[in-house]
């Protein structure tokens, strides 16, 4: 079989190319199979070796041409436990290795992602929701037919007879009133309250018993409608019961009847609450019961998916940004259905199915508990209560499938397809209505279940074309029961099953469940096939839900140290029939708890007995603890044992940070397929129970130790944090409302489920091995290059075919122009603009020039296409190809907006720090401050750059660089600077924009700054001397000038003649006369003219920027603490170089600010007067100086050296809220035999000061206590992983981050760009 492979050319256009056709934006590369292996974890040596795809061997030329190989098992060796750790968790070697040196380097594929129009038959008459791509609907509970207009009668009540008149039991038996629409039981009309639920036991006689102790039975042979509809206030009512009167005890009402319906809350279902929906509809629908009704436009099970008729204004993040493709008017010879939304998204791409609601919506809002299947309900003030339900985990990951940015809803474009049936459901309401019954089944859930996802199969086979280009291998089915996908039919047992229960069947090889609904041994193969219930080759084990307990998260029970965790073992559980409650059925949990607790039980069985080899440190119980979370975090080594199948003990013992012990033969736990269990957990045979004791008495402390460090640095990953946050999101946008639980989750950074899945499904598709056999590879591909993989490439020219819209595009990429026959639509803004021919442009021509472009006729009416031929550009080191795959999933993890600042009083390297990150960043952006902030940086020549004003981004070609309205503009420095960058060969026209609104720093104001500074003699401030303070003093008195007065040259000079007059009037030494202005204004009419391409009104321009979802990095000036107001005042700067200054100085709103990246050196240093309490006077100071270079950037100053002081940097991230900091320098304390860090400030007396103080006379007064480490003393300035630095180094900069309380990412060893180590 032939596939065809989608190309994109890469930008800018490189010599890596070989060979590449890409014409009308769209290349077809035909692919051969090759002979397959269908086990993934073993994939052959050559794919192993590299990023290959499986199938790149058949086709190793086209290959090789377009991305050299990386040898991955030499640069992502495993450790001696077979591991390879990736963000932090330790992998299986062969994926491990992958991911390091593949995963987080994807490039984004251009997606066109399709708007549906079509519409449905008398718009689903108001009981349903359309599907605009299908044109169906999707019915209502109680509603069918092709426009949801006929009833379906849907009865509550079974068959009857004279001796059962409501007919047999069934959770939905109701003796009042029959809602049928959804079998649910209301009081009905002719009550109060018509609307409150009459659940089961509420409308029946209770027989309450004779003997003390005895159960209370409930006679469904007789209603009780003559007491829940009295409205005698002395009997025991219900329908007519006021609850006013009620809860003033004036009325009694019946104890058995409650609330069980969703959306109702209080004692008398008095209190509407919201229900739960699937996202709770995103926001563009009303949730009715768990089924959401979408307002017109949107549809989908959440309301999330946009139509034609949608604003685009409410389109969600998955599809943003996007640039809608609408053919010309005389193109259109129908109705306009569909329009394509073009989109730039990472893979794997997952498209989920909008089935039919029988799977889904359906079996929520017909749900008779409100508690079934969901793992969230609401109060009575509508915050969320999260739930135990352990099946929860289902609902967690659809949500987060169907808001992932890894969402399209193209399926020629999907990696995978996932199938949401929810089962979670549907098996615990099977048999709670007529209309769920299990007669056919014989009183078998696991069968119903099974019919229910074969049904599914058969709708997406008849339906969609998707299923059979793989026979289903890239579908993915969610079981999320006790025995997991043993029940799956036998048509889909191809694709990837998502369990809780890992069995492989090969010692249990039978249904394991000791409730007989759920057994499956009972279905016939004819219906289940002979499969096993768990494929390691292609199935994934996750972990089982867990509510978050804000409690356990504040305490941070995960990361309890060796030595306060005192139980050698634990385990509290049910433990079978010989304990009090304890399961009869002797096969519950395979018997494995029983034999557990026969050798170890420290409470009595029901003969009061405790196990053979019971033990003070060794804890087995079937007890109930208030204080479960903290025994377990108490304890080295936690049992993870089966239950009724899966149990949630793994999670348990992974998120309070205790090493799993696991029991069961034959099946595997979560993620145990993908990561290495050997690096965080124990497995011990069923047989050797006995043993246990002995087995972990062995481990010695340095291998405990290993253990549980692994579980503290993956424990995130068994938490659903992604969904958890989604709801944290919705309930601070509707409510406002930040709970502890929201709070806490915040905190947490590392990945979680959600991610941990994806990253499995990356490793999936390039190496699966039966996409090698159908030719199956994404249409984007990037891999790591090895420094040394690096090529010189011939002389010559690549020809290449790329469409003219690309090309439009790739030239221009801010302006975002559309192709040539289509408009272009801003999804923020709704507004349509046709393009004119960018053929035509002047700068087309140039760009054309630039790469020898010839236009090319075509055939396709709404394509045009262009043939260039690309200049070969040298080959040079870039941070992409030569960073560890960890500084690329660093980067890559940053927010959109996020922000570099100093940390102490400037001159801390944030230069090279915006260097390395621009390269992953549309724009970099200066806020504040003027030529006074001086950023070196080196390009990959190591050519050093001295930059004053142009922002650090100016390097990397493809960032586009904004002067914003906080800065101070001096134009012949600016000038100067762009001519130096110009000189050596760095483009800036086109790449600077100066916001309009900024003021203009004149040279007199430099002259006014050193009369200034020559008044205050002795207690000069110590400025750079530039101009800045005295320009932002004409800023705030309101005489400044600024940039957009250069477009009004006739009133330019009368404002330029008011400022010098006032300094003339304020500084005696200041000369000014006629002359002076005329040879000013002429000087500036000439900046005018060159300035007036780069000006911009950049407040417009970076909103456009964050509302198209471009990243934004912001380069702050100077640093904390210098700014106005919380620095050392008055030796501070004139403006605000802390986070405060980002918003007024760009003009964004703060809510868009995300990442906050401090900047500190290893040690402090400060240019001028002022206080420095850390300052090491002498020749301590000046060896420190020379070592590092401290002269500063902009004045050429020998600045003032001393330790790193930690009172002030706290001080600096508390202002700031840094979510992390950039240690530099750290290279230049490596001849120091000792180390100190300023901890804390006392005042001569003894009185420690807790903060930062303001007063500089308590400053110059206090103490520093310092705290003494160990150096290091060997060159590190050639370390190029965090593990590369010595012990003593490490040390320094962990303490630090105790000290601190932020973590470090990045660590400075040395000047150049690649000299920087990823945390």
């Amino acid at each position: 079989m032939m596939a065809v492979q989608k190309w994109k050319c890469s930008w800018p256009l490189t010599a890596a190319i070989a060979s590449a056709v890409a014409l009308f934006s769209i290349v077809y590369l035909l692919m051969f199979p090759v002979d397959p292996s269908f086990d993934y974890l073993r994939i052959r040596e050559a794919t192993q070796s590299g990023c290959l795809p499986p199938n790149a061997t058949a086709r190793k030329h086209v290959w090789e041409n377009l991305q050299p190989r990386v040898d991955l098992h030499h640069r992502f060796p495993a450790d001696l436990h077979g591991a390879v750790v990736y963000r932090k968790a330790p992998w299986k070697a062969e994926i491990g290795r992958w991911l390091s040196g593949c995963d987080s380097v994807a490039k984004d594929a251009n997606i066109s992602e399709i708007i549906g129009g079509r519409h449905c038959k008398d718009d689903c008459s108001g009981q349903g929701v359309c599907n605009y791509e299908l044109g169906e609907c999707r019915c209502f509970h109680g509603f069918t037919g092709e426009g949801c207009s006929e009833r379906v009668q849907l009865q509550c009540n079974l068959p009857t007879s004279p001796e059962q008149p409501y007919g047999r039991w069934v959770v939905s038996i109701c003796p009042a009133h029959c809602d049928t629409t959804r079998a649910m039981c209301f009081c009905g009309e002719g009550t109060k309250y018509p609307n409150r639920p009459v659940a089961e036991a509420c409308g029946f006689q209770i027989n309450h018993p004779v003997e003390p102790g005895a159960p209370i039975l409930t006679d469904w042979t007789k209603d009780d409608l003559a007491n829940i509809f009295t409205t005698n206030s002395s009997k025991a009512g219900w329908c007519n019961v006021d609850p006013v009167e009620a809860y003033a005890f004036r009325m009694k009402f019946k104890e058995e009847c409650d609330c069980k319906y969703d959306g109702l809350s209080g004692r008398f279902c008095e209190v509407p609450v919201q229900c739960v929906c699937i996202n709770q509809c995103s926001g563009h629908g009303h949730c009715r019961g768990g089924f959401c009704q979408c307002r017109s436009g949107w549809y989908g099970v959440d309301c999330s998916i946009p139509s034609v008729l949608s604003p685009v204004s409410g389109w969600p993040r998955w599809l943003r940004p996007a640039q809608l493709d609408i053919p010309n008017n005389e193109n259109l010879t129908t109705p306009l259905f569909d329009l394509n939304a073009l989109t730039k998204k990472k893979r794997p791409l997952v498209y989920v199915y909008d089935l039919p609601p029988e799977f889904n919506s359906l079996l929520l809002e017909g749900r008779h508990f409100k508690l079934e299947c969901v793992n969230r309900i609401y109060d009575d003030g509508n915050a969320t209560i999260w739930t135990e339900q352990l099946y929860g985990s289902q609902m967690a990951i659809y949500e987060s499938l169907l808001a992932s940015a890894h969402r399209t809803l193209n399926g020629e474009e999907a990696d995978f397809f996932f199938v949401p049936v929810l089962d979670s459901c549907i098996i615990t309401r099977a048999d709670d209505a007529p209309h769920l019954s299990l007669q056919e089944h014989r009183g078998i859930r696991s069968s119903f279940t099974l019919d229910l996802y074969r049904k599914a199969y058969d709708h997406i086979v008849e339906h969609h074309p998707f299923w059979n280009r793989s026979s289903g291998r890239d579908h993915i089915w969610s079981f999320a029961w006790d025995e997991g996908a043993c029940y799956a039919p036998k048509e889909i047992w191809n694709s990837m099953m998502l369990v809780h229960w890992g069995n492989t069947n090969s010692k249990h090889n039978h249904s394991t469940t000791a409730y007989w609904a759920d057994n499956w041994d009972t279905i016939t193969s004819d219906r289940r096939g002979t499969h096993p219930c768990f494929d390691p080759h292609k199935d994934l084990v996750l972990p089982a839900w867990k509510r978050p307990d804000a409690g356990s998260l504040s305490m941070k029970l995960w990361a309890r140290p060796l030595e306060m965790r005192k139980t050698l073992f634990y385990f509290n559980g049910n433990l079978g029939p010989a304990y009090e409650n304890g399961r009869p059925e002797a096969t519950y949990s395979l018997g494995i708890r029983q034999k557990l607790a026969e050798e170890f039980g420290s409470s009595p069985n029901k003969d009061g007995k405790l196990g053979k080899q019971h033990m003070e440190d060794v804890i087995v119980t079937s007890q109930r603890t208030e204080n479960y979370h903290g025994d377990l975090a108490n304890s080295l080594f936690c049992g993870v044992l089966p239950g009724d199948g899966w149990s949630g003990r793994m999670e348990d013992s992974i998120l309070q940070g205790c090493i799993p012990v696991v029991i069961q033969d034959g099946i595997f736990l979560p993620y145990e397929n993908v990561l290495n269990y050997e690096s965080f957990a124990v497995r011990l045979q069923e047989d050797e129970i006995p043993n246990l004791i002995k087995v972990l008495k062995a481990f010695n402390e340095t291998e405990i130790g290993f253990k549980l460090r692994n579980v503290k640095k993956l424990w995130q990953r068994f938490m659903y944090r992604d969904s958890l946050l989604l709801e944290a999101s919705r309930q601070k946008t509707k409510l406002g409302l930040v709970a502890d639980w929201a709070n806490e989750l915040s905190k947490l950074t590392e990945d979680d489920v959600f991610t941990t899945f994806l990253q499995v499904l990356h490793y999936k598709l390039h190496n699966d091995p039966w996409r090698e056999q159908l030719g199956h590879n994404p249409s984007s591909w990037v891999i790591p290059k090895k420094e040394e993989d690096q090529r010189s490439e011939e002389e010559g020219r690549v020809a290449v075919l790329i469409s003219t819209e690309e090309l439009d595009m790739k030239f221009d990429k801010f302006m975002r122009k559309p192709p040539v026959s289509s408009f272009a639509m801003d999804v923020v803004s709704s507004s349509f603009a046709l393009d004119s021919n960018p053929l035509a442009s002047p700068a087309w021509n140039s760009f054309r020039r630039r790469h020898q472009c010839l236009p090319l006729s075509s055939a396709a009416p709404r394509r045009r296409a262009v043939l260039c031929s690309a200049l070969k550009s040298s080959p040079s080191l870039s941070v992409a190809d030569s960073a560890s795959s960890e500084s690329v999933a660093r980067i890559g993890s940053l927010s959109q907006v996020a922000g570099v600042l100093g940390c102490q009083w400037g001159d801390e390297g944030k230069g090279k720090l915006v260097d390395i990150l621009a390269q992953h960043f549309d724009v970099v952006a200066r806020c504040q401050g003027g030529a006074n902030a001086g950023h070196t940086i080196y390009n990959s020549e190591g050519k050093k750059f001295a930059l004053h004003l142009v922002p650090s981004g100016i390097l990397n070609e493809d960032t586009l660089c904004v002067i914003g309205n906080g800065v101070v503009v001096h134009l012949p420095g600016l000038f100067k600077e762009i001519d130096g960058l110009e000189a050596n060969g760095v483009s800036c026209k086109g790449r600077i924009l100066v916001s309009d609104r900024a003021h203009l720093l004149f040279d007199f104001h430099q002259e006014v700054d050193g009369l200034r500074e020559a008044e205050l003699a002795k207690s000069f401030i110590g400025t750079t001397r530039r101009g800045i303070g005295p320009c932002y003093s004409s800023k705030v008195i309101r005489n400044g000038i600024r940039v957009s007065d250069l477009r009004h040259m006739d009133t330019f000079p009368q404002k330029l003649d008011l400022l010098l007059s006032d300094a003339a009037s304020r500084f005696q030494g200041f000369n000014y006369g006629p002359e002076m202005l005329r040879e000013e204004v002429e000087k500036y009419k000439r900046f005018a003219e060159r300035l007036e391409p780069y000006i911009a009104d950049t407040v417009y321009v970076m909103n456009e920027f964050i509302s198209q979802k471009k990243k934004v990095l912001v380069e702050g000036g100077q640093a904390t603490m210098l700014d106005i107001d919380f620095g050392t005042y008055p030796f501070v700067t004139s403006s605000s170089p802390s986070a405060g200054g980002i918003c007024s100085g760009l003009g964004i709103a703060p809510r868009v600010l995300g990442d906050l990246i401090g900047v500190v050196k290893a040690y402090t240093t400060r240019v001028g007067s002022g206080p420095f309490p850390t300052e090491i006077l002498g020749q301590g100071g000046d060896l420190l100086r020379f070592a590092g270079q401290e002269f500063g950037t902009t004045t050429g100053r020998p600045r003032r050296c001393g330790w790193l002081d930690i009172v002030a940097l706290k001080y600096c991230c508390q202002i700031n809220g840094f979510s992390s900091l950039n240690l530099t320098k750290l290279d230049v304390l490596s001849d120091l035999a000792e180390i100190q860090l300023g901890v804390s400030y006392k005042l001569p007396d003894g009185t420690a000061v807790k903060s930062f103080p303001a007063d500089l006379r308590l400053l110059e007064q206090l103490k520093v206590e310092y705290e003494v480490l160990p150096g290091w003393q060997t060159d590190i300035s050639s370390a190029r992983s965090y593990s590369d630095l010595p012990k003593a180094a490490q040390r320094y900069v962990e303490r630090i981050e105790e000290l601190v309380g932020v973590p470090i990412h990045y660590i400075g060893i040395g000047p150049g760009r690649d000299a920087l180590i990823y945390k």
